[in-house]
């Protein structure tokens, strides 16, 4: 399924779903709401545009309770690339793009992109390959928020699809 666009804090491999509902559960317990700042517009080349925030205090805090939560189950294996201070916050805004599509990304994000803010408000479990949603909890630090309360990126127009940027802002991601 279409992946929505949203920022990897940790990710890893677990035996079942319901070990990594476990371990999801555990750590967004103690997950709070936050500030995030999407600053820039980037590339991992040669074919994925993305916006990226600010590693603040508040996203490198989700990256230590959940990477955290993952290694007391000794069994799991953690992604190395989402570990705190070796991971690179972004949001995937497209992906598999060919080298025209990629400068139209980047054309298209110079007049419309500017630094905003936005307010984590869900967290939530996913299995990659194909992507599936295993469980999203909106209510963090027991405040109930509404859901899509971020920008809108409204002209991103790429393999003539609109790309529209939404709140999902954290993803927790595993594989069996």
């Amino acid at each position: 399924g279409n992946v929505p666009p949203h920022i990897t804090i940790a990710a890893f491999h677990a035996e079942s779903e319901e070990q990594a509902k476990q371990i999801f559960r555990n750590a967004s317990s103690r997950t709070v709401s936050g500030k995030v700042y999407w600053v820039t517009v980037g590339s991992f080349l040669p074919n994925v545009i993305y916006i990226a925030p600010v590693l603040n205090e508040y996203l490198y805090g989700l990256s230590e309770i959940y990477n955290k939560e993952i290694s007391l189950y000794k069994e799991i294996e953690s992604d190395k690339r989402y570990q705190p201070l070796g991971w690179f916050p972004h949001t995937t805004l497209a992906k598999r793009l060919a080298a025209d599509q990629l400068c139209k990304g980047f054309e298209i994000m110079q007049k419309q992109f500017g630094p905003f803010e936005g307010q984590a408000v869900k967290v939530g479990l996913s299995k990659t390959n194909p992507y599936k949603d295993i469980e999203i909890i909106t209510k963090i630090n027991d405040l109930e928020y509404e859901i899509y309360r971020f920008y809108d990126i409204e002209a991103l127009k790429l393999l003539n699809n609109k790309f529209n940027f939404t709140n999902d802002i954290t993803i927790y991601k595993y594989q069996e």
